[in-house]
């Protein structure tokens, strides 16, 4: 039976949330072992694949698919070889490391510990910016983030806050084109991120044009989910005061509190990330070639990629 118990207090839901976003894809939890047991048979006959992940991961991604068994295959498939492909960004990389920590306090992770609507709201906001910003610890903290999430949550979408009020010159510097492209391309082909709205809070005027950029590499369906605040409070509008930080309007607890609370569930998560380090493919043994694309190389061989 799939494991759907909560884990840790900044990510709640409630059994019958489960099931409302299973029965969205007229699945119960019983019969959607099926699909997972469907997923697994497949991973067995793969011999590039070494690792079997757990039956909750491989829901989740059945569910940011919406139940299209292909479509997983492939999710998973790139979930083992992104390791390979980027490994300055995802080797050796556990939430403890001193630079991850150091990451945490420039940009601050949290979530709503309540579902919204079956969603999840996660907020990354940009605060101690006199700490050096580097580029390929942040994308490793942002995926780890990502990561630890779909092991540990159950949303049918998230819905995403970006507060760059803080931000300075180094930040949107390191903000290059590439980076931009890496981090939308591994959301997209690697973790399937189905976002329901992203909202940006106080972004500046120097960093429109690296802004637009970025938001040229989405689909034009996210691009149509996105909004700009001014106001941190104007999130107030659309969730819950009792979830929401007090700096946003709220009266849960501040953002320190909350992105502590948060870090909690990632040291908790050590373990998994230790393990899913084995998490790669040997290219030789694969049966069949992963389709070509700029950013992940050609063919599943790896190209090393500048983000600096």
């Amino acid at each position: 039976m799939i494991d759907i118990e909560v884990k840790h207090p900044t990510l709640n839901f409630s059994k019958h949330e489960v099931d409302q976003i299973l029965a969205q894809f007229n699945r119960t939890v019983e019969s959607a072992q099926i699909d997972v047991d469907c997923i697994k048979t497949w991973i067995g006959t793969q011999p590039h694949l070494t690792q079997m992940p757990s039956d909750r991961l491989i829901l989740n991604m059945l569910i940011r698919n919406k139940f299209s068994i292909e479509k997983t295959k492939t999710k998973l498939d790139y979930y083992y070889s992104i390791r390979s492909m980027i490994p300055e960004v995802f080797e050796n990389r556990l939430p403890t490391n001193p630079d991850i920590i150091e990451m945490r306090k420039i940009s601050r992770t949290l979530t709503l510990p309540n579902l919204v609507g079956l969603n999840r709201v996660i907020f990354f906001v940009l605060d101690e910016m006199d700490h050096k910003f580097e580029a390929h610890t942040n994308l490793a903290k942002t995926f780890m983030d990502a990561e630890a999430i779909i092991y540990r949550d159950f949303s049918s979408s998230v819905e995403i806050i970006w507060d760059c009020t803080k931000s300075n010159f180094a930040f949107w510097a390191a903000f290059t084109p590439m980076m931009s492209k890496i981090f939308v391309t591994v959301a997209e082909k690697v973790y399937s991120n189905r976002c329901h709205a992203l909202r940006i809070i106080g972004l500046p005027t120097v960093a429109q044009v690296v802004v637009n950029g970025a938001l040229a590499c989405l689909p034009e369906k996210l691009r149509n989910r996105i909004t700009t605040h001014s106001d941190p409070k104007e999130i107030s509008q659309f969730y819950p005061k009792d979830q929401l930080p007090i700096e946003y309007g709220g009266t849960n607890a501040t953002v320190h509190q909350m992105s502590a609370q948060f870090d909690d569930m990632m040291d908790g998560c050590v373990d998994y990330f230790r393990n899913i380090q084995n998490f790669k493919v040997d290219a030789n043994l694969r049966p069949n070639k992963l389709d070509n694309d700029e950013l992940l190389g050609y063919h599943g061989n790896f190209r090393k990629l500048d983000v600096d």
